[in-house]
């Protein structure tokens, strides 16, 4: 099974998905995913399902940010989420 948590990294909002089992970080490794639709169109919902089925079998956690979209947030702002975001989770994952 799947846990379903909202988050933020670095004020940018999204969903968490956890593998049953999978307390919170730090982690030794975690998956950031930054969905489809060319910057523009899909978010964390369009992908819920497909993204669960890679923490479940994968064993790992997944963070998926709803990042700005245009009309009203044009290029860069989505890629700025992005790496804003990469930054914010480097912390999560465990040196080992």
């Amino acid at each position: 099974s799947i846990e379903l948590r909202r988050g933020t990294a670095n004020g940018i909002k999204g969903e968490w998905l956890l593998p049953s089992g999978i307390k919170p970080g730090p982690w030794d490794r975690m998956l950031l995913w930054a969905h489809g639709g060319g910057f523009a169109f899909a978010s964390p919902r369009t992908h819920r399902l497909f993204l669960a089925q890679i923490a479940i079998t994968a064993r790992i956690p997944i963070f998926c940010p709803d990042y700005r979209k245009p009309p009203h947030h044009p290029f860069p702002a989505p890629v700025q989420d992005i790496c804003s975001v990469y930054l914010a989770l480097q912390g999560k994952v465990a040196d080992n």
